[in-house]
């Protein structure tokens, strides 16, 4: 609303995120666009051969659920990891990429719960994301509020089926 007057148009990623600003009266909707994420897709593509190596290194199980985030609360992994628990088959693993602060109360959450077959992988760079990608069998994306996460494109992009809550842009 501030500064509203000093744009001519202002973009989103996803409906949600318009509708959003409209309904708070951020921005009047005739001055408001949605332009989607867009993505490299020579670099986010899936390879059989790094699907192996991540595998021989990192699984122990027969199927793997990926999450690529930040631990942050509009991730919403605690969700995520009482939904992992409540999945009777047990031959799987979920790998988690990322870091920050609310890392530890995730963990305290997995052993409160007693949640086997939770991996915390750690950072890796973007360029490596693609393999790991590769490596899983479905990607999650557990978020409360989300924009449009370029991870879920990038997961889509890998041929990898996702699984994805309510939270605005993926809806799109």
């Amino acid at each position: 609303r501030t500064t509203d007057y000093l744009c001519d148009l202002t973009t989103h990623v996803s409906q949600a995120g318009k509708k959003r600003y409209v309904d708070l009266k951020a921005v009047p909707e005739s001055k408001c666009k949605v332009i989607p994420n867009g993505l490299c897709t020579n670099e986010y593509k899936f390879d059989k051969k790094e699907r192996k190596k991540i595998r021989d290194r990192y699984a122990q199980r027969d199927f793997i659920w990926l999450a690529v985030g930040r631990f942050i609360p509009q991730k919403d992994y605690k969700n995520m990891i009482r939904a992992f628990n409540k999945i009777k088959e047990r031959n799987m693993e979920l790998w988690i990429i990322g870091k920050g602060s609310r890392k530890s109360e995730i963990q305290d959450l997995i052993d409160d719960l007693n949640v086997d077959g939770v991996k915390f992988l750690g950072t890796f760079p973007s360029e490596q994301i693609p393999s790991f990608m590769s490596a899983a069998d479905g990607f999650v994306l557990s978020s409360h509020l989300e924009g449009f996460g370029i991870v879920l494109i990038e997961a889509m992009a890998c041929k990898l089926p996702t699984v994805v809550t309510r939270s605005g842009g993926p809806e799109d």
